[in-house]
């Protein structure tokens, strides 16, 4: 059975989530200062797999891993936070580093 889970992110630049194996992230959003990821699972998929998250400010720059900047990032959202004004984050899926 196919169902939509949503899932608590914390508020960093970046994040290992696991989920069930071929889940389909849908969608990551804020809601009342907390960061969420909603994904399409499968409730009779046993195993799970790493999901690498990644959260830019605008102007930041985005660092590949190994310096060359060559990672396959599949955008995912925008979240705001408020720390004294509101800031933007990008959310990413890092996909270099499913493979």
């Amino acid at each position: 059975m196919r169902v939509i889970y949503k899932y608590q992110i914390p508020v960093a630049e970046k994040y290992e989530l696991t989920l069930p194996r071929k889940s389909e992230i849908i969608r990551v959003d804020d809601v009342d200062g907390f960061f969420y990821l909603w994904a399409k699972v499968d409730t009779n998929m046993l195993s799970t797999e790493t999901r690498y998250l990644e959260l830019y400010k605008t102007g930041q720059e985005i660092i590949s891993q190994n310096g060359e900047n060559n990672d396959e990032l599949n955008y995912l959202g925008f979240c705001k936070i408020y720390i004294g004004m509101e800031l933007g984050l990008y959310v990413f899926e890092n996909l270099t580093k499913r493979k």
